[in-house]
């Protein structure tokens, strides 16, 4: 084919829809951006990304957040989501903290702002081709999180795993 045109002409296309259309239909969105940028800018590009998927997240929809994020960086994410769509995270929608190892399909630790309903979400990664762990809290998830990566990254952590284990414990039923 020649141009788009000529192709859209040709050939008897099915719903070529919108991003912002099939986001707003969407039920579960995915959110795992090809970044480019290594620096502080990074996270702008990643902010901007995620302010534009939010302007089209539908009430009653499953977010899942597939990027790494330092303790507290959910919280930055929430008021970027409810200032660009107007929904509350925790009645509107479900967001889900799934940060993905590095070129796998395996979740690192996995947290959401509701667990009243565990087996959707974990229905969802499951259906999306990700493995996960055992689904916990936001809180719980970012310290599952930053335990793993030093335990994978530091070599001198791993003779110290178990006291990272023990406060990772004690910290989960200090929220209790």
């Amino acid at each position: 084919y020649k141009s788009v045109k000529d192709l859209l002409e040709e050939e008897p296309l099915l719903g070529i829809r919108s991003m912002e259309e099939s986001i707003s239909d969407a039920t579960a969105i995915f959110f795992a951006p090809k970044i480019r940028k290594f620096d502080d800018s990074a996270k702008s590009e990643i902010a901007s990304k995620l302010n534009g998927l939010s302007k089209n997240i539908a009430k009653g929809s499953m977010l899942f957040y597939n990027l790494p994020l330092g303790h507290g960086g959910n919280a930055e994410n929430f008021e970027i989501i409810e200032r660009a769509s107007g929904l509350k995270p925790d009645e509107d929608f479900t967001y889900v903290f799934a940060p993905l190892w590095p070129k796998t399909a395996s979740a690192v630790s996995v947290g959401s702002n509701s667990l009243k309903d565990p087996k959707k979400i974990a229905s969802m990664i499951k259906s999306a081709g990700i493995k996960s762990p055992q689904i916990l809290s936001i809180a719980q998830a970012e310290l599952h999180f930053a335990k793993e990566i030093i335990m994978r990254y530091s070599p001198l952590f791993k003779l110290v795993g178990k006291s990272i284990d023990i406060f990772f414990v004690d910290s989960s039923i200090a929220k209790k």
